[in-house]
């Protein structure tokens, strides 16, 4: 399968991997995106690619304890991922851990300053709210 050539072939397919994940993400085929990354790292345990994209689908799927120690991963694979560590923020807001995400925003916003995102949910997470 397509999945599995990007052990044979790691750069062509990684990327037509990735655009394929996208596009499950953007039609909101959640189930289907996570399939597929679990498949991936089946292969490849450490594929922080793989990973944020199943991150990605738990949230969606509003799993957001299961996207964390995937977040995590991805983190110290990839710190400069700050994608990621926003992701982990709204994850963890999510799931209530309030000083976790104030730790994550506050990160990404020292490298992206002007993430409004970033700045809305530390301001209701400092207040004890939920990401809105």
């Amino acid at each position: 399968t397509e999945r599995l050539s990007v052990l044979r072939d790691p750069e062509g397919a990684a990327e037509r991997l990735a655009a394929e994940q996208e596009a499950r993400l953007q039609s909101e085929d959640y189930a289907g995106a996570l399939s597929d990354a679990r498949e991936v790292m089946q292969a490849r345990p450490r594929d922080a690619d793989a990973m944020w994209f199943a991150a990605r689908a738990h949230i969606e799927l509003q799993q957001a304890a299961k996207a964390v120690p995937l977040l995590d991963l991805v983190v110290e694979i990839r710190p400069e991922h700050h994608a990621a560590r926003f992701r982990r923020g709204v994850a963890r807001h999510r799931a209530q851990d309030f000083e976790g995400a104030i730790d994550d925003y506050e990160k990404v916003l020292l490298f992206l300053p002007k993430h409004r995102l970033a700045k809305r949910y530390l301001s209701q997470a400092n207040q004890g709210l939920p990401p809105s």
